[in-house]
């Protein structure tokens, strides 16, 4: 059904009763939608579904941008094809449902079917870390420690709830949920699909050993073990993070890139990379890989199988390299992200936007928010400077980022899309006649592979030698 080109007669229609599958009842006088159009349409009378922001695509099927149809909340519609053999989307929503309420879990909305699609939606979440490590391929230590508490936070959480998360890599974090403030900091963990528990239901005990499983994960960021073929538990979870801050610290990993006839081959070749990783020989950047985060690498490697890790102990060793570089650098509520001082120096230094620095960053902006209903860059950079002006007192009210700032256009239109932008409105948001959006203006641009990004790296990895440990920190004396 096509978008009228009469906005009166939009905002004032029914739904057409035809369609079956995209048919609502009507909804009270002061809170009218726009018909269904090929752009966007209603889910379960509750939420507005854009066909035109795509956050994320794969094979899995898609991620798109939606709100209430009050205009009070922003998600993230995730679409899965109806038709996919094992299919874990049922699986994954148990998860979430176990892992409710916990902090740096997203909640989940509504579930269900849509047309050819399996639905579920959950609260719309920020880029991926691995996007921001993209900016500059490479992350500072101060942002590298802050992801690394979270990281090892959520999972802590994850295993409590007898569930590991067997996929850990940067595209599974996401930081913060998207307000237009861009004040949230919380790093959230999503996509358990490949998830499983590691206690038996009918016994309460750990699952037993197994050195005949197949690989499960992104093989850049797998554990040796689960290389091997052996079977994942706990600790395997830990490794992956380890192996994480090192490829943010140096900016890549050693069996990044690396060639081979045959798949196979390759995860032959990577393999040996791992099992011979050595920080001295293959890191380029090694004087910014802290010991105590290697230290965090062979404690990992040396956990049995059912050992419970000593979660405290990992949290220790990133309070220490805090204690050694300076703890004012780590203070989170002083701290702007390295991105935000980037794009910040846009703005405080004329010469660089007259040598094409303002083109080069808008451009980092759009691919880091594609998908996203975002402010024009300089409304974001006015945005970023009030918060380096407030920082300490920004989040008082942390009610309010709820709202939806682009979208608060006035007590006399409730309807979703406004027919015409507010004057006293910062950031006007309307729906033009070809259904693309604009709040102050709202862009999009073209890019779709943006939250769920695939890995093609491949391989296969050696089983570690027990490394020994000292979790009493005897390892620094």
């Amino acid at each position: 059904m096509e978008v009228s080109n009469n906005f009166e007669e939009n905002n004032h229609n029914r739904y057409n009763n035809t369609n079956t599958s995209e048919q609502e009842t009507s909804l009270s006088d002061d809170i009218k939608l726009p018909i269904v159009s090929k752009k966007f349409f209603i889910i379960d009378n509750k939420f507005a579904c854009f066909k035109n922001f795509c956050i994320g695509s794969g094979s899995f099927g898609k991620v798109l941008y939606g709100m209430s149809i009050d205009r009070k909340q922003e998600f993230g519609i995730k679409f899965e094809k109806s038709n996919i053999k094992n299919s874990v989307i049922a699986d994954e929503l148990k998860i979430y449902s176990d892992l409710k309420g916990g902090e740096g879990v997203p909640n989940i909305y509504w579930k269900g079917d849509h047309k050819n699609y399996k639905v579920f939606i959950m609260d719309l979440l920020g880029p991926s870390l691995d996007k921001f490590y993209k900016i500059n391929n490479k992350l500072n230590l101060q942002t590298t420690i802050f992801f690394g508490e979270q990281m090892v936070k959520r999972l802590e959480y994850l295993h409590t709830k007898n569930y590991i998360h067997r996929d850990v890599k940067p595209n599974n974090f996401l930081l913060g949920k998207y307000n237009r403030k861009f004040d949230d900091d919380k790093v959230y963990i999503i996509d358990f699909g490949l998830s499983k528990e590691y206690i038996d239901k009918k016994t309460k005990m750990h699952y037993e050993f197994n050195d005949n499983s197949k690989f499960v994960g992104t093989p850049r960021y797998a554990s040796i073990n689960t290389h091997m073929g052996i079977r994942q538990s706990r600790r395997d979870d830990l490794e992956s993070v380890a192996y994480i801050l090192i490829y943010f610290l140096n900016g890549e990993l050693p069996w990044q890139g690396i060639r081979a006839k045959t798949k196979s081959e390759k995860k032959e070749k990577i393999k040996i990379s791992k099992v011979n990783f050595d920080v001295e020989s293959q890191c380029q950047n090694k004087k910014d890989i802290p010991k105590e985060l290697l230290a965090f690498l062979d404690y990992t490697k040396s956990l049995e199988f059912d050992e419970r890790p000593d979660y405290n102990y990992v949290q220790s060793l990133f309070e220490r390299i805090k204690k050694n570089n300076n703890p004012e650098k780590f203070n989170k509520s002083k701290l702007m992200w390295e991105w935000d001082t980037d794009f910040l120096s846009v703005k405080t230094n004329e010469d660089k936007k007259s040598l094409a620095s303002y083109s080069h960053y808008e451009n980092i902006y759009r691919k880091l928010y594609d998908g996203y209903p975002i402010p024009e860059f300089d409304d974001f950079l006015d945005i970023l400077e009030k918060m380096e002006n407030s920082r300490n007192i920004i989040s008082i009210d942390s009610n309010k980022n709820n709202l939806i700032p682009c979208m608060n256009i006035g007590n006399t239109n409730k309807f979703i899309f406004s027919e015409t932008n507010k004057e006293n409105s910062n950031m006007r948001f309307a729906l033009f006649n070809d259904g693309s959006i604009e709040a102050g203006k709202l862009n999009n641009s073209n890019n779709k592979n943006l939250i769920y990004e695939n890995d093609n790296d491949n391989g296969d990895c050696n089983n570690n030698e027990g490394i020994e440990r000292d979790r009493n920190n005897q390892y620094y004396k």
